[in-house]
C-alpha cells in the first residue's frame, strides 16, 4: 500500500507539470498572435499617414497648375510619420515619399501630379507652391 501512494504522488506531480507547460505554450502562441497583430496595424498606420502626406504635397501641386498664374499658397507637412523621418521627391510626375524600412513592408508611398513643370523640393514642415507662368515652384519656408 505504501508503495501505491508515493506513485500516486509522483503522478500528481508530472500531471501538474504538464499543465503548466501546455498552460505557458498557450500563452506563448496568444503572445505571439497578438504581438504579430500589433505589428500589421503599425505598418498600415504608416502607410496610412505616407500615403496622405504624399496626396496632399499633389493635391497642393495640382491646385496649383489648374488655377494658373499667380497662384501662391502655404501648405503643411507632418515633421515625421510616427517618429520615422522621411523624404519627399518629386520625379516626373510622380510625388515619393519614403521612410526607413520596414522588413516586409513597402517603404514608400507615391501620388500623380499633373504636370512636369515644377522647380524645387519639398520637405517636412511648412512648405509653399507657386505658379509663374506655367512653371510651379515649390519649396520649404
Amino acid at each position: 500500500m505504501h508503495k501505491l501512494k508515493k506513485k500516486l504522488k509522483g503522478q500528481s506531480g508530472m500531471e501538474f507539470i504538464m499543465l503548466l507547460v501546455f498552460a505557458i505554450g498557450l500563452f506563448l502562441v496568444f503572445y505571439y498572435n497578438i504581438s504579430h497583430t500589433n505589428k500589421i496595424a503599425y505598418e498600415n498606420k504608416i502607410n496610412i499617414i505616407a500615403r496622405q502626406i504624399s496626396d496632399k504635397a499633389a493635391y497642393e501641386i495640382n491646385i496649383a497648375a489648374a488655377q494658373g498664374d499667380g497662384y501662391y499658397k502655404e501648405f503643411y507637412l507632418k515633421n515625421t510619420i510616427y517618429d520615422k523621418t522621411y523624404n519627399i521627391s518629386i520625379i516626373n510626375n510622380y510625388i515619393f515619399v519614403t521612410w526607413e524600412p520596414i522588413p516586409l513592408n513597402p517603404t514608400s508611398m507615391t501620388s500623380r501630379i499633373i504636370t512636369t513643370n515644377i522647380i524645387g523640393n519639398l520637405s517636412a514642415n511648412w512648405n509653399y507652391v507657386e505658379n509663374s507662368k506655367g512653371i510651379i515652384t515649390v519649396g520649404a519656408i
